[in-house]
């Protein structure tokens, strides 16, 4: 997939995401539904998390407290437990950091592909195991695939 491809993807699936975002009623941001669903901050706060995991492959670098929850992501946790330890490292996070937070990472995230070169997007992002995917693949798994796969679990959070 090329650099224009990629963001366009991104950014369409983008905007079906603000708008099923714009549907959520106010108070399931910061209250939970029934049945254990996540949050719609907590959504976006693990959204953000995982941007933040893909800047730290593209840049080779990510905060602290990221590695300290994706420790294991090459080893023997989970996606799930990886999961676990981004909602509780966030849960109290107030929800207007969560939407800086979001907003941040989603522009750093589209910032860092616009700088990368088609090349550079079709190399492995974990070289020692090329099974792993590209860069560009990575990318789309924490961006806009994930966009859909959050898209119907907000549609979830609406009134009607």
């Amino acid at each position: 997939m090329d650099t224009n491809a990629l963001l366009g993807r991104i950014e369409h699936e983008r905007a079906r995401l603000d708008e099923a975002l714009s549907r959520v009623d106010d108070r399931w941001f910061t209250r939970a539904p029934a049945g254990g669903a996540w949050t719609a901050k907590d959504q976006l706060a693990h959204i953000a998390a995982w941007h933040r995991v893909a800047l730290g492959r593209v840049t080779g670098f990510a905060p602290e407290d990221l590695g300290d929850v994706v420790r294991g992501e090459y080893t023997s946790d989970t996606i799930d437990l990886v999961n676990d330890r981004f909602l509780d490292r966030d849960r109290d996070t107030p929800l207007t950091d969560v939407r800086a937070e979001f907003e941040r990472s989603y522009d750093e995230v589209l910032t860092a592909v616009n700088g990368m070169t088609e090349g550079e997007l079709a190399q492995p992002w974990l070289p020692e195991d090329t099974g792993r995917g590209t860069f560009a693949q990575m990318i789309a798994s924490n961006t806009f695939e994930h966009y859909e796969e959050h898209i119907p679990l907000l549609q979830a959070l609406t009134d009607g």
